[in-house]
């Protein structure tokens, strides 16, 4: 019979080598080269978007802000409790106790959505990311970087937006770059996540008037 001591250490030491080798494997599949359906404009935008993202968060360290997720989820979550309050109180009071209950719950619910509409057509827009710069020396406000990408049905031209607002100044600059998908997609469906990095950083360098790479 085994001692037990033995037993719960022998599972312990499986258990970490079980992590150790999950952390690794995760580490080597971000570094395999990602294949992509060129085909698919959803999967190769998809694709694209991922490299924005993580050149922005985790090569430059940008701390992405979800304000506006979180505004679009609030206005959203209103409205969902106006059309259960709505269907409650009809249930427990019905027409034509309710009726003016519920037609002001209608009421609420549509300038609810229509505001949904005006900020995710107009402030929203097209970003897939709002990152904030902060300062290093923790003195100044963080400059914000808004990044827009649109990629249109049957279309191979990519469309990449950078929005750059300095934090001190409140200044707005905006540059874009539109290329055809193939040169960060190969004939294969390889991505080539390099070139298309060296792109995006060239293109936010011309805002901050840092020197671009060659």
């Amino acid at each position: 019979m085994k001692d037990p001591h033995i037993v719960t250490k022998m599972a312990a030491s499986a258990k970490n080598d079980k992590k150790k080798k999950g952390i690794l494997d995760s580490i080597l599949d971000s570094e395999k080269p990602r294949i992509v359906n060129k085909w698919d404009g959803n999967a190769i935008k998809n694709a694209l978007d991922d490299v924005v993202r993580k050149f922005f968060t985790e090569t430059l360290g940008f701390e992405e802000s979800h304000a506006y997720i979180d505004i679009r989820l609030a206005l959203s979550g209103a409205g969902c409790a106006i059309a259960l309050s709505a269907l409650a109180y009809d249930y427990l009071f019905p027409y034509p106790a309710s009726k003016y209950v519920v037609l002001t719950c209608v009421i609420t619910y549509f300038i609810l959505m229509s505001i949904l509409t005006v900020f995710t057509g107009m402030v929203e827009k097209n970003y897939i990311l709002v990152a904030m710069e902060k300062d290093k020396a923790g003195l100044d406000p963080s400059n914000t970087w808004k990044i827009g990408t649109t990629l249109q049905r049957f279309d191979h031209m990519f469309n990449l937006t950078i929005e750059y607002q300095d934090g001190k100044t409140k200044e707005i600059q905006e540059v874009d770059l539109k290329q055809s998908v193939s040169k960060w997609i190969d004939e294969d469906g390889l991505l080539l996540a390099n070139a298309f990095e060296s792109d995006i950083k060239n293109l936010k360098n011309s805002l901050t008037g840092e020197k671009k790479d060659q």
